[in-house]
């Protein structure tokens, strides 16, 4: 039938009856995809993706008008590989029809038929009242239908439509590929600012990461007529949330906690997660009273209280805060950091669930750098001093040996207690500073009293604590052998004390490789602190450990409280199945020594059996202990109890 038609045409194309032919192509023909013209004709379906769809139609009839004005056609559709049409001009919808037709039989793009079979195409019929013949062109992917008025079969219009086609296919090609180029630049604009997010966006609570909190922070702290306060936010107790609950809750409880304080902040405030359980704020103060930021604090916390209970834990929720002022305590960043996490640092060591505003006076010694420089020069004075406290046999009264301990002399006379610069210890060179400086000091006093004192104090050792720092340094060991050695003393002599929270998640690490070689050289191993630590009883199993030290909190109430008794004795019991040699801290009056007797506890220390000694005192400390006369002493000897 198509053949029949070609032929019929090119025989005498006067002969076809143009309406009848339209008439009979627009009732075969499929609904176009699109119908109408530009102006009044019917309206566009929406576009749709593909092809076409990557230039707007407007350009898509701006250019078919373009091309209907260079090759004087009365009408142009143009049309891309999805099978659209977009027309110029105004036409009947009977010729859409037929356009769109003729179009699908081309394949939708491009020549897609022989030279020879394209003149099947050829229709004439009335567009617009006009006799107007139909020829379709292709290039570049794309179609062109054209409404040519009357048969043009000359030679010459046929290269000035094809020539006039081209230049159009040509910009279309042009401005399709600046389209397709600017949509792959969108797109990867889209892909890197997605990317920049996540980079700087800590990826489980959706809040500033360190980095970006920090650069955020220097930025605002540029300008420095604007008031700010930074807000250091720790959550208490989360490796407890941690250990009884889950991980899985421990994340959703860090994540609400983070939505928490969002909510409570005003929206210019910057938001960041610094550490596992810890995170900071920095917002402006537009009221340079205090009024703005007290409210401001007490909305961190009651949001984040309503957190834990929404997640129906409403004990948990509690959290400890440490405050620093912009300009008025610190200029830069880094300064601004240091005083607020020294106010954090005083809260938690106030009881936790407290805010602590930074002041100088009472938290410089939680400032870690200001700590460090005043530790620095106060062992340069020789502040920095050892002291001696006795461990005693409770049965026969013999002094043990002694647990080192560490002082700060202040230039003023006064003395810290460790927990007063308990910072020193968290940082590694000012940790492993204070080690060796005692040590060294601490074996020399104790070498001169073992030679005083001659047999009897033949098995007694001296207790020395040690930090995560020491343990991880490869040198430690080899350093102990050499201070040991210059003062003729032998392994046996010293006992390494550890806490559990050294230990913990180290199990066949450098810490425990450490550890086992001091014990093969004949050093004892004590846990201290014993009871207070998380999953002691693994401890136990896992670690080399000999000596089990009764946290003094369990000796404190053993005379009146049967709970603490009870725990006390489970752990004489649990230490005499495993052969480990048991140490009561904190015995402080005759009732705890007369109870630890009882229950069979080998060796005790505390104020009762001896206050630590300054190393001038350790040369007249007795190697043995009246524990009899002890059981008569006045209970004012609990005066003054506190952390060694």
């Amino acid at each position: 039938m198509r053949q029949v038609m070609t032929s019929q045409a090119e025989r005498n194309p006067a002969e076809t009856r143009p309406r009848d032919c339209l008439e009979r192509a627009a009732a075969n023909a499929p609904r176009p995809a699109l119908q109408g013209g530009c102006g009044s004709g019917p309206q566009r379906p929406p576009a749709r993706p593909g092809g076409a769809g990557r230039l707007l139609e407007p350009e898509l009839c701006s250019f078919a008008e373009q091309l209907a004005a260079a090759t004087g056609a009365a009408c142009c559709w143009l049309g891309a590989d999805d099978g659209r049409l977009l027309p110029s001009g105004e036409c009947t919808p009977e010729a859409s029809a037929l356009a769109a037709r003729f179009a699908q039989m081309a394949g939708g793009a491009g020549p897609a038929l022989p030279s020879g079979e394209m003149a099947a195409f050829r229709r004439s019929a009335a567009v617009n009242g006009r006799l107007a013949e139909f020829r379709i062109f292709g290039a570049g992917g794309w179609t062109a239908v054209l409404a040519l008025d009357g048969p043009a079969a000359l030679p010459e219009r046929d290269i000035q439509i094809r020539q006039a086609a081209a230049l159009v296919f040509g910009r279309l090609a042009d401005r399709t590929q600046s389209r397709g180029l600017q949509a792959e630049l969108e797109a990867a604009e889209t892909t890197v600012a997605r990317l920049r997010r996540q980079v700087r966006t800590d990826a489980l609570t959706g809040v500033a990461n360190t980095r970006a909190f920090q650069q955020g922070a220097r930025a605002r702290l540029d300008n420095r007529a604007t008031a700010q306060c930074l807000i250091l936010v720790d959550i208490d107790h989360f490796k407890r949330v941690n250990d009884v609950f889950g991980h899985a809750f421990g994340d959703r409880y860090l994540t609400s906690v983070a939505r928490a304080l969002l909510a409570a902040c005003p929206e210019d405030a910057l938001i960041g997660r610094i550490g596992g359980d810890e995170f900071a704020i920095l917002a402006a103060l537009p009221d340079p009273g205090r009024a703005y930021m007290s409210d401001l604090l007490s909305r961190c916390r009651s949001s984040v209280l309503r957190a834990g209970a929404l997640l129906g834990r409403p004990e948990l929720g509690r959290i400890s805060m440490g405050v620093s002022l912009f300009p008025g305590q610190a200029d830069s960043y880094p300064a601004l950091f240091e005083k607020a996490d020294a106010a954090l640092y005083a809260a938690k060591a106030a009881g936790r669930a407290a805010t602590q505003l930074y002041q100088p006076e009472r938290h410089a010694f939680f400032n870690s750098r200001e700590l460090a420089r005043q530790f620095r020069s106060a062992c340069q004075e020789s502040r920095i001093t050892p002291h001696f406290q006795p461990v005693v046999d409770l049965q026969s009264g013999a002094c043990t040996g002694f647990e080192l301990l560490v002082r700060w002399h202040g230039p003023d006379g006064s003395v810290k207690l460790p927990s007063e610069f308990s910072a020193i210890f968290r940082d590694p060179q000012t940790a492993e500073l204070l080690t060796g400086s005692i040590i060294r000091e601490g074996l020399g006093h104790f070498g001169r009293w073992l030679a005083r004192t001659g047999d009897a104090a033949r098995t007694a050792r001296l207790a020395v604590n040690l930090t995560a720092f020491d343990l991880l340094n490869p040198e430690f060991v080899f350093d102990l052998q050499s201070e040991l050695g210059l003062r003729g003393l032998d392994w046996s002599r010293i006992t390494i004390e550890i806490t559990e929270n050294v230990i913990l998640g180290d199990c066949n690490g450098q810490i425990h490789r450490h550890l086992q070689e001091l014990r093969a050289r004949g050093a004892r191993l004590a846990m201290d602190d014993f009871g207070t630590g998380h999953g002691g009883l693994q401890h136990l199993r896992d670690w080399p450990i000999d000596i089990l030290k009764i946290d003094r909190q369990f000796v404190q109430r053993i005379d009146g409280s049967l709970r603490d008794r009870a725990v006390t004795e489970a752990i004489l019991a649990i230490a005499g199945r495993c052969g480990f040699e048991v140490v009561a801290e904190g015995i402080e009056t005759p009732a705890q020594l007369a109870v630890l007797q009882e229950m069979g506890c080998g060796r005790g220390q505390g104020f009762l059996l001896g206050r630590p000694m300054p190393p001038e005192a350790l040369p007249g400390a007795a190697a043995q202990t009246d524990l009899a006369a002890l059981m008569q002493a006045d209970p004012a000897l609990r005066a003054g109890s506190g952390r060694a």
